[in-house]
């Protein structure tokens, strides 16, 4: 399977290195199994609104914060759950 991705504007690793999160300006954040390479997770704004940085949170790497734009022009945080993260 091949996944499309478009303007990758962020990504970070996972604590233990076996996951990567990014996002992109197509308003997904994708969580990715580093040893397969496949993308295990993908979250996408009902708004469609592009999606501008993303981290892990340092002590459970199981939520993640992103940063989205918003089009009164600007940014609006949210914290979200990455149920497949070890």
């Amino acid at each position: 399977m091949t996944v499309k991705v478009l303007c990758v504007s962020d990504f970070m690793w996972s604590l233990s290195n076996d996951h990567v999160l990014s996002c992109s300006l197509d308003g997904t954040s994708r969580l990715w199994e580093v040893a397969s390479g496949k993308s295990i997770r993908c979250i996408a704004d009902q708004s469609g609104a592009e999606v501008l940085t993303c981290c892990f949170q340092p002590l459970n790497n199981n939520f993640f914060l992103v940063s989205l734009r918003i089009e009164e022009g600007g940014v609006h945080t949210e914290l979200l759950a990455a149920s497949m993260c070890s």
